[in-house]
């Protein structure tokens, strides 16, 4: 159910209290609060081999409650190094697909933040290859319940394309 979303609630009641029958309608409305946490990821549509690429991870809270135990774990692609985070991941796993998880912990409702993560692609990486690199976040709500999200940002390698252009006079004098 959406946050914010009211639930409305009837009973009917008829009952003889001994001397008359009593009947009517009583409401009661609900509204859920819940975090609603979701998480994005940009990088640049291409790079160069041997460059640097600058991913940006944001997350937001917008439900109408706040989300707690929130983590949010990024997976490489083999082709790149990591480098750099700001701020810096609570863990690190570079054997096999390098792996860095951050704890956020609690975010309250409308609540928000961003991490710039810097990785070099390979060198001898060849044109055309698709660097697809995934992120998941997980946090909890108040009873505990886990909710989950997830993005990805590709960034696809190109050549370097040189130019170049020469003109001339078409006649020229000795020491020209």
């Amino acid at each position: 159910v959406v946050p914010g979303t009211v639930l409305m609630n009837e009973a009917d009641y008829d009952y003889w209290d001994g001397a008359a029958n009593q009947a009517g309608t009583v409401f009661a409305n609900t509204t859920v609060v819940n975090p609603l946490v979701t998480i994005t990821k940009t990088a640049p549509g291409f790079v160069y081999s041997g460059q640097v690429i600058t991913y940006t991870i944001s997350y937001e809270n917008t439900g109408n409650d706040t989300s707690y135990n929130l983590n949010i774990t990024d997976t490489f692609p083999v082709d790149v190094t990591y480098t750099s985070a700001v701020p810096s991941p609570t863990f690190n796993d570079f054997i096999g697909a390098p792996v860095v998880t951050w704890i956020i912990g609690a975010v309250p409702a409308g609540g928000s933040g961003s991490i710039t993560v810097n990785v070099n692609v390979n060198p001898l990486l060849p044109a055309g290859t698709q660097l697809d690199n995934y992120v998941w976040l997980n946090y909890s709500n108040d009873a505990d319940v886990i909710q989950a999200d997830q993005d990805m940002a590709t960034t696809v390698v190109v050549d370097d394309v040189v130019t170049l252009d020469k003109t001339a006079p078409a006649t020229a004098d000795p020491g020209d």
